[in-house]
């Protein structure tokens, strides 16, 4: 009788570990189709903000390796710039305000959590890379940034 209530014990506390991974996992299924996310610019979740570069392969290429190395070069070199811009476009709506180079300028800091998350040519040779930057509260932290470029 004591080797059946052992059994049944056993049984009981593996039940309740399966179900804790398979709630723990639902959960994490949630927040990883959110984060797979790869047509979508802006704020993913209050620590990622997501642009999505594209580039086109130049006309004059033949080959699709060379259209596809020229699409990814073009890419690349909006890396630099646009993933700021829209950060700081997103907070701070820059069409409307004459101080956005200032603006810009207190936003670089914010260069050092980009990254490329993902990147994937299309049927036409032009590829998009997907740009993210990535900082624990990071959208709380830029709403604190002055627009304008006042301190």
């Amino acid at each position: 009788m004591k080797d059946s209530m052992k059994t049944g014990n056993y049984k009981n506390i593996l039940a309740a570990l399966f179900m804790m991974q398979f709630l723990s996992c639902a959960g994490f299924l949630a927040e990883k189709k959110e984060i797979i996310n790869f047509t979508d610019e802006g704020f993913i979740n209050d620590n990622i903000f997501q642009v999505i570069l594209k580039g086109l392969p130049d006309k004059k290429t033949k080959t699709m390796v060379a259209q596809r190395e020229t699409a990814r070069a073009n890419a690349a070199a909006l890396i630099d710039n646009v993933p700021i811009s829209k950060l700081a476009g997103h907070i701070c709506a820059a069409a409307q305000y004459a101080g956005f180079s200032e603006t810009i300028e207190l936003f670089q800091k914010y260069k050092k959590y980009g990254y490329i998350y993902e990147e994937f040519y299309l049927i036409d040779n032009s590829v998009n890379i997907v740009y993210r930057l990535y900082k624990n509260g990071l959208k709380k932290d830029i709403e604190s940034v002055p627009c304008g470029g006042k301190k």
